[in-house]
């Protein structure tokens, strides 16, 4: 008994110095979210074709890091902006209860086709000048805020491209 014992605690003391990440770090990476999971590891591209259902026709011309503003506030996640829509997805999954009383966990997602687009606008915070929004108001006047992006003139300029295309 002793034998193998001896040999399996080798074993281990092997398993443990192979690896260079602590425990703690692998714990941390275990904690993240599916979806966070698949931001990191998949192509931006292959990311958006398993999240919308896209058509082979559809072409993607923009993904940026943004968080869109909602009434609960910010979700931080990307915008995607291809040939015929506008897509959002979030970065973390949102927890949600049902009538069970189990926990249901999705990612939050919004998709607005361009000919639904009546106008784009880019917006800064009156307290914070440097705080600039994108604005997308739809034909029946709902309204998405952007915000938080590296360079606001980008997406700006790729949803203009995507818009000019489709007419």
């Amino acid at each position: 008994m002793k034998k193998f014992r001896k040999k399996s605690e080798n074993f281990s003391h092997g398993t443990v110095t192979l690896s260079n990440k602590s425990v703690s770090e692998t714990m941390k990476r275990n904690r993240k979210s599916i979806s966070e999971r698949i931001f990191q590891t998949e192509s931006v591209e292959s990311f958006f074709r398993i999240s919308f259902n896209v058509n082979k026709e559809e072409r993607l011309l923009g993904a940026y890091k943004c968080s869109l503003f909602t009434t609960a506030g910010p979700i931080k996640g990307r915008v995607f902006i291809t040939s015929e829509r506008i897509t959002f997805h979030s970065k973390k999954l949102l927890k949600l209860s049902t009538v069970n009383g189990e926990v249901a966990k999705f990612p939050y997602k919004v998709s607005v086709p361009l000919g639904k687009i009546k106008k784009t606008a880019i917006s800064a915070n009156l307290n914070k000048p440097d705080e600039k929004f994108v604005q997308i108001v739809t034909v029946d006047d709902f309204e998405f805020w952007f915000m938080k992006f590296g360079n606001c003139q980008r997406p700006l300029v790729s949803l203009h491209l995507a818009i000019s295309e489709q007419r």
